[in-house]
């Protein structure tokens, strides 16, 4: 029942329980890959950059997929170019590098940290919750059709 409830504050809302930090973050995921198919549609792919990132990237190396949202941000531009045209870069790859390596650990730090739901768990017991929650009668539809989307 636990885990149904987490789940389910999870899909649609936010509270005490979590100092209304998350809440809502399934549907507000899956409403984003449907928006943002929409606007490549009507927009077309040269109109609309769009960088994604999955989590098992971002989890397996931080800092590394932080750079790349740095980069997707402020441009790929290297101290090189910058130099060479005179122009200073808004960011430098050097701050970019170290605040990436800072957000690593921070992260790190943070997945000492588990949740109630998985702290402790092995990769067995952890497949055991998802298909307990796939097999729920209330929110497995819901998370099935999540999962399409995204």
């Amino acid at each position: 029942d636990g885990l149904r409830l987490a789940s389910a504050q999870m899909i649609v809302s936010s509270g005490v329980a979590n100092n209304h930090l998350a809440g809502g973050d399934m549907l507000r995921m899956a409403n984003n890959v449907v928006r943002f198919t929409k606007l490549l549609e009507e927009k077309g792919d040269k109109d609309v950059q769009l960088l994604t990132l999955s989590m098992d990237d971002f989890i397996s190396d931080t800092a590394r997929n932080t750079m790349k949202f740095l980069d997707f941000i402020f441009g790929e531009d290297s101290n090189d170019q910058s130099v060479e045209n005179n122009v200073s870069p808004i960011m430098p790859r050097n701050v970019r590098w170290e605040a990436s390596k800072q957000e690593e650990y921070k992260f790190l730090a943070k997945q000492n940290d588990a949740h109630v739901t998985t702290k402790g768990k092995s990769r067995v017991e952890k497949q055991e919750l998802k298909e307990k929650l796939r097999r729920s009668p209330e929110l497995g539809p819901i998370l099935s059709h999540i999962e399409v989307l995204v």
